[in-house]
């Protein structure tokens, strides 16, 4: 019996709420490491170099320093651009092996992987100092990390904490919070506000006069984000660039603008069912006629109970429609 042969074009989305053997025409139930070009034809993707191993996690720059933990240390990468290889230097032994989180303020890179809380000055580690204020005591750490309006924000389980304005080390122990009935999933800044999502609902958070601010909090998307799955990016709106908060639900992928503008930018084509949590970035390509494309790409993992490999998540969407041809 003759093998059937697939041959895409025209490619319009992913269908992942059908049966796999009931797929509508102009889908296909998945497609991975795959670019589409312009005539709409999908090409293999360009490769990575693999420099390192499992034992690297929680990698993370800002373009001046590049910064991992390695063996439950954690350290500073540089790549030696001749070989394509790593080397580390040490900036503070025994930080454990939990994912470490990392956020730039000024001139200092604050660390946290909860249990350990500190910053970077010229690549030397320091503890946070304590506070000789009355109703003043040391900023916390927590699973993620922003700053914004001139404060360090830290999500603790279900506690959005905030430090005093312009000292990022310091919080008012009667004020600087926030109460979410759940663990945070979410937190990105914008210019005048910020994102946020507990395993509920994700909401705006509008920062308004005063020390400590007062908050105006709106839903703006029913579903929660996907732990792990938010990032920022510089986005062009109507040819003003601005930042925007980039983040995935399970009913799809949103983005967030100033102001609480929010639009789902995958409508039904990316579903995304059974992840548990996963990593994003933000990637710029460039196809053969130079037109260059901003993609955001996610990667995540999926509960116990549901079969497949680690899925990845691009947007713009790719077109899909196929034929069957038999040899």
């Amino acid at each position: 019996m003759p093998q059937p042969n697939f041959e895409y074009k025209n490619i319009i989305g992913v269908s992942k709420k059908r049966d796999p053997t009931r797929i509508p025409a102009g889908y296909v139930p998945y497609a991975m490491n795959v670019d589409s070009d312009n005539d709409k034809k999908l090409h293999r993707r360009r490769g990575r170099t693999l420099i390192d191993d499992e034992s690297t996690h929680s990698m993370w720059s800002n373009a001046s320093i590049c910064l991992c933990v390695q063996g439950g240390d954690l350290k500073e990468a540089t790549l030696n651009f001749n070989t394509m290889t790593l080397s580390y230097t040490t900036i503070l032994a025994d930080v454990g092996d939990t994912e470490m989180i990392f956020q730039d303020v000024g001139d200092m890179v604050f660390f946290s992987n909860s249990d350990v809380f500190g910053y970077i000055r010229e690549r030397v580690a320091h503890g946070i100092p304590e506070v000789d204020q009355e109703f003043k005591e040391r900023m916390v750490g927590g699973h993620l990390m922003e700053y914004w309006d001139s404060r360090l924000w830290v999500f603790q389980e279900g506690l959005l904490i905030y430090s005093d304005a312009t000292e990022p080390w310091v919080r008012d122990k009667k004020h600087n919070f926030v109460s979410f009935n759940s663990r945070g999933r979410m937190l990105r800044a914008v210019k005048d506000g910020l994102y946020v999502s507990d395993a509920a609902r994700c909401g705006f958070l509008q920062g308004g006069a005063g020390d400590p601010p007062k908050f105006n909090y709106t839903e703006v998307c029913p579903s929660p984000a996907l732990e792990g799955m938010a990032i920022s990016s510089v986005e062009e709106v109507s040819g003003i660039s601005m930042k925007a908060a980039l983040w995935v639900t399970e009913d799809g992928c949103y983005r967030g603008l100033p102001g609480g503008q929010v639009n789902r930018v995958t409508g039904d084509h990316f579903p995304v069912n059974g992840a548990a949590r996963g990593r994003v970035m933000v990637l710029l390509r460039t196809f053969e006629d130079q037109v260059k494309v901003r993609q955001f790409l996610g990667i995540y993992d999926l509960q116990p109970g549901y079969g497949g490999p680690e899925i990845a998540l691009e947007i713009p969407a790719i077109e899909i429609s196929g034929s069957i041809i038999t040899a």
